[in-house]
């Protein structure tokens, strides 16, 4: 009796619109299942990565470079074209992976590059998660970015996570509905000025 192989036959948005509720190990995990779901992780509109999905309890060493790469290759190998709805990062372990370790890493220009690699792709909301004691400086290209609609930083280890915004006294949040800064420090200018005409709702902020 020949069988009918429905899921595959669901439309790519229906199969994405299931895979947001998926943290990304998991998507890439269930692509396997069917040859045509085999590159939609590709075009995936919500990209959810916890730090603890891709952890080894016997080695934190190959824990850290773990994830980092696989972030790296995650935005690297996207699809051009596809936009990101959403961008959800939790680095919860990496405080714990660099004093264990004893490692010097520049955890700031990393969150960098991975945020303005989703930038590119008109990403409309950013939300992160990063536990760590060291100063965090976002990038420029965040605060000029025309399709943002909810920016929502958590930091905070021990100890608040000083926050750097980037040199300018103007950001232009065009979309911006909802911003929220919580545990950490904010540096430099403090008579910055937000632009933006919808009026978004400010979660409270922990200064």
């Amino acid at each position: 009796m020949e069988t009918t192989d429905r899921i595959s036959e669901l439309p790519d948005g229906l199969i994405h619109h299931i895979f947001s509720f998926l943290d990304i190990t998991d998507v890439l995990q269930t692509c396997t299942l069917s040859r045509r779901w085999r590159y939609l992780w590709l075009s995936l509109p919500t990209i959810k990565i916890d730090d603890f999905n891709i952890w080894d309890e016997d080695d934190d060493f190959v824990s850290f470079n773990r994830f980092i790469n696989f972030v790296d290759r995650l935005l690297l190998l996207r699809d051009s074209s596809s936009e990101i709805q959403t961008f959800k990062l939790v680095w919860g372990n990496v405080t714990v992976y660099l004093h264990d370790l004893a490692l010097q890493y520049d955890v700031s220009s990393r969150l960098a590059s991975w945020i303005m690699a989703a930038v590119k792709h008109n990403l409309q909301e950013l939300i992160t998660y990063i536990f760590v004691d060291q100063t965090i400086k976002l990038p420029g290209s965040l605060f000029s970015c025309k399709s943002l609609t909810k920016l929502e930083f958590s930091g905070g280890s021990r100890y608040l996570t000083d926050l750097v915004l980037p040199n300018i006294t103007v950001y232009s949040f065009p979309r911006l509905r909802y911003l929220a800064l919580m545990r950490v420090s904010l540096l430099g200018d403090e008579s910055l000025t937000i632009l933006n005409t919808l009026n978004p709702t400010i979660a409270p902020m922990v200064n």
